[in-house]
């Protein structure tokens, strides 16, 4: 179904260039880039003690391979009375040796990153300060820059050093495979192609799916703040006095119920029987019941009074599931837009119908069910 009004959608958003995954890709490190000078700045010889144990870690795994197969190779030679038992001995010893030292730069890593996490977090929360005095009281009392500012005060010494050590672990992890494969290209150099090849399916998946994770959990976190907002204040003492007077639990509470998405083009069956509805690609992770509801559109221009659909729209025996919104009294093109869909309360559920006229009757009702429901509403939060 097409969007109320709409005669012509938006057109489609122009194609990313070739290059903006690799750009993607690469731009981490800028951040990484700037994460370093931080953490280089804060103390220098922690620093360098970081980088010099990142490089004996991606460096003692080889030796500790190596010199374990020079003791199988001694075992055997002994074995045939070609080496004494000295000899494999004294392997077994530089194993040993090899193995504390990897244990030990571990422990090294783990106190420098301890270190830097104390001291970084110190120097951040100064810099965050000092920055505050030359706020002006207008930004303070913006919510998205106030949020913002709340966040970098509780990862201040967490976030940094996290990019950082990441970068590190990356660097590690090549140098751990440049020494093997150095190894390895001694006995065949096919070994080095099938040792690439084999890891290139994990880290392609992990690439991906890790992106997707991250997308998914910066899409989720101001809705995760959001609840936890809610529940400081809807569930505790010290605000349940203020939230009882003025009636402010469904109003708070309300605003965690939601369906946001783009609008996408349907079957247009809406505007065929005087209905024209915006079909919504949903892009939360919850859809409600199946039903009709009385909703709000949030949209960049304002919000407006809506019904909105839930459900696989029985009456013409479709297949799947589709979230459509009738905007009250609206005539605009909106395709393409994103939207926000408010559910205020539900009207009824999802019913099947003997044919059109029967399903457009029973939208007349639900229209003016919705706009009693809206109405109350909207009367029961001014205040």
């Amino acid at each position: 179904m097409s969007p109320a009004g709409a005669t012509s959608p938006h057109g489609a958003a122009p194609a990313q260039p070739g290059g903006a995954v690799t750009q993607g890709f690469f731009g981490v490190f800028r951040y990484s880039r700037r994460a370093l000078q931080l953490v280089w700045d804060t103390n220098k010889g922690l620093s360098a003690a970081l980088g010099a144990l990142t490089l004996v870690a991606g460096l003692l795994p080889a030796g500790v391979a190596w010199v374990g197969a020079r003791i199988v190779d001694a075992v055997v030679r002994a074995m045939s009375g070609t080496h004494d038992a000295g000899t494999v001995l004294r392997f077994v010893v530089a194993e040993g040796l090899l193995v504390a030292a990897l244990a030990a730069t571990q422990r090294g890593l783990s106190l420098c990153q301890a270190l830097l996490r104390a001291q970084l977090g110190q120097r951040v929360n100064v810099m965050i300060l000092e920055k505050a005095l030359t706020l002006q009281l207008a930004q303070f009392e913006d919510s998205e820059f106030y949020d913002r500012l709340t966040r970098a005060r509780r990862e201040a010494s967490s976030r940094p050093l996290s990019l950082v050590m990441r970068t590190f672990g990356l660097a590690q992890n090549a140098i751990s495979l440049i020494s093997f494969s150095f190894l390895l290209v001694r006995f065949s150099p096919w070994t080095v192609v099938v040792l690439l090849l084999a890891g290139l399916p994990a880290f392609v998946a992990e690439a991906k799916f890790s992106g997707d994770a991250f997308r998914l959990f910066r899409w989720r976190s101001p809705e995760t703040r959001m609840q936890l907002y809610l529940e400081t204040v809807l569930a505790r003492e010290d605000h349940a006095k203020e939230v009882k007077l003025f009636s402010l639990g469904r109003r708070l509470l309300g605003r965690y119920h939601f369906i946001a998405g783009p609008v996408v083009r349907g079957r247009e069956r809406g505007r065929t029987i005087g209905f024209p509805t915006a079909n919504i690609a949903n892009e939360t992770e919850c859809i409600p019941p199946d039903g009709v509801y009385a909703t709000r559109v949030i949209l960049d221009s304002g919000t407006y009074p809506s019904v909105t659909n839930v459900g696989m729209r029985p009456t013409f025996s479709e297949s799947a599931r589709a979230i459509e919104a009738h905007i009250l009294d609206f005539t605009r093109d909106i395709y393409g837009q994103r939207i926000k869909l408010e559910l205020i309360e539900r009207i009824r559920p999802e019913l099947k119908f003997a044919d059109a006229e029967a399903l457009k009757a029973q939208i007349a009702l639900d229209l003016s069910k919705a706009r009693e429901i809206l109405s109350a509403a909207l009367s029961s939060t001014d205040f």
